[in-house]
């Protein structure tokens, strides 16, 4: 190689040494320059509270951001996708001091600036007036009790003849003073959506509970059977899973049993209740006379329906313990011959008798066949004919009549053709041949022991047209 050549080489490579040193003088430069700036301003991509703040200062950042205040907001999703706003002005919200913000650049590595990632987020602490807030929240419909619908538990319903599970209800009610610390929280956290479904009361107990689910197994082998009773007013009274239900028990694990005590209690107490609704024996009733005024009749204990309780009792158990349904009528120790829609439940076929006026009439399936004049017991207490609702029985020919027994002797014996009775105690229908007169005031002096006497000749065709069974009205 010539020198000249060597001296060439010597001069390219002092120029290059030059120029690398000039790039790395100016890269050095520049990065000191960039790690010096990232001192004092926020790199590429910062954002606070959702501003960005790329290239500010501390001063600015803090001016731009807490001037945003006033613009915050934020919305509260609640149930039923119904959403109510806050404003920052409502409430004077506001962002903490500039520390925060001194802190937040105080992060940024400035030495390492080159390595900052773009979209760093975040966040100063808000603050509020707590009783602006609350007036705030609190004129939200959805805060009204009023509009709130309690949560309800899962339960067991009775459907279709077998229990089965109520699923339960979330409903709409909200723990307001814990909403109102919760909104607080997401307001000092700036968040711009708030989701307030842990806020709602919820059912203490759900469709998948294992203790419910064993007690609707449990029900439906207790009480699953339907009862139905058709009640003389056309109407019915059904036993079923939903009353049964409150006959049981339960135990200490909340399982209801069957305690025997307790259900023959309840039992007994249906029966009694269903023979106060059934029972019209005893108790004043309506009657539409011949001469078309509609009276009410004295209560009397021998006419009417009557629920035979005892008899009642024995074969609902029997059902009950059998677990079939079934639709009947209750058992009865007294009926009516007709519903309430059919002359007040006597029906076509009765005796009506007239105390006042002392006349009897005879109808058969609607027709009148006889009447007649009567003489009925004598005014006084122990002789008056009582009146109301009976029935007529134990229909005899040739009965001896006897008064009280008193010192080996009857105050009277009668005997009589035609007889119908109409009370245990003797209080009856029939002849009377010794008498030449019937009707008028005769009573009143002149009456019978009780019986209503009647003429011979009428108390025989009566004593045809009258059926055991028969009702036979009775009033003054």
């Amino acid at each position: 190689m010539s020198v000249e050549e060597k001296v060439r080489r010597i001069r390219r490579s002092k120029v290059l040494i030059g120029i690398l040193l000039t790039i790395v003088s100016v890269v050095g430069i520049g990065f000191f320059y960039m790690s010096s700036t990232y001192q004092t301003v926020f790199s590429k991509g910062t954002r606070i509270n959702g501003i960005d703040v790329s290239g500010m200062t501390v001063e600015q950042a803090e001016r731009t951001v807490c001037s945003s205040a006033k613009d915050y907001q934020i919305t509260l999703n609640f149930r039923e996708d119904k959403t109510e706003t806050i404003f920052g002005r409502e409430i004077d919200y506001q962002y903490v001091n500039e520390y925060d913000v001194q802190e937040i650049l105080d992060e940024q590595n400035s030495i390492l600036w080159f390595w900052n990632r773009d979209n760093q987020d975040y966040h100063l602490q808000g603050e509020y007036s707590i009783d602006k807030l609350k007036k705030v929240v609190n004129q939200f419909p959805e805060m009204d009790r009023k509009n709130m619908v309690k949560p309800k538990d899962a339960a067991p319903v009775y459907e279709d003849g077998t229990f089965a599970i109520a699923p339960e209800v979330q409903g709409t009610t909200l723990k307001k003073k814990a909403a109102i610390s919760y909104v607080g929280g997401a307001l000092k956290e700036c968040k711009e959506s708030l989701d307030m479904e842990e806020m709602y009361q919820s059912p203490k107990v759900y469709s998948d509970d294992m203790t419910l689910n064993n007690q609707i197994l449990n029900l439906n082998d207790l009480v699953g059977v339907k009862i139905t009773y058709n009640l003389p007013n056309g109407s019915q009274e059904v036993l079923d899973g939903t009353k049964l239900v409150k006959w049981l028990s339960k135990d200490k694990h909340g399982n209801y049993v069957k305690k025997k005590a307790v259900w023959d209690k309840h039992m007994k107490q249906f029966v009694s209740k269903l023979a106060n609704k059934v029972n019209t024996i005893s108790k004043p009733r309506k009657f539409k006379t011949t001469k078309g005024k509609k009276i009410t009749l004295a209560p009397s204990p021998y006419y009417g329906w009557k629920i035979d309780e005892e008899k009642e009792l024995e074969r609902l158990a029997k059902e009950l313990k059998k677990r079939k349904d079934v639709e009947r009528k209750p058992v009865y120790a007294s009926k009516e011959v007709a519903s309430l829609k059919n002359n007040y439940g006597f029906g076509k076929t009765y005796v009506e008798v007239d105390l006042t006026k002392q006349h009897l009439w005879v109808y058969v399936k609607g027709k009148k066949k006889l009447e007649t004049d009567v003489v009925s017991g004598k005014n006084d207490p122990k002789h008056k004919t009582p009146a109301g609702a009976f029935t007529a029985y134990d229909k005899r020919q040739n009965k001896i009549l006897r008064g009280e027994r008193r010192n080996g002797r009857y105050e009277y014996e009668t005997k009589v053709s035609y007889w119908i009775r109409l009370t245990p105690t003797g209080v009856g229908l029939h002849d009377a041949s010794w008498r030449p007169r019937f009707g008028g005031n005769i009573w009143v002096a002149g009456g019978s022991h009780g019986c209503i006497n009647l003429p011979a000749s009428a108390a025989a065709q009566i004593y045809q047209l009258v059926s055991n069974g028969d009702p036979v009205i009775v009033y003054y």
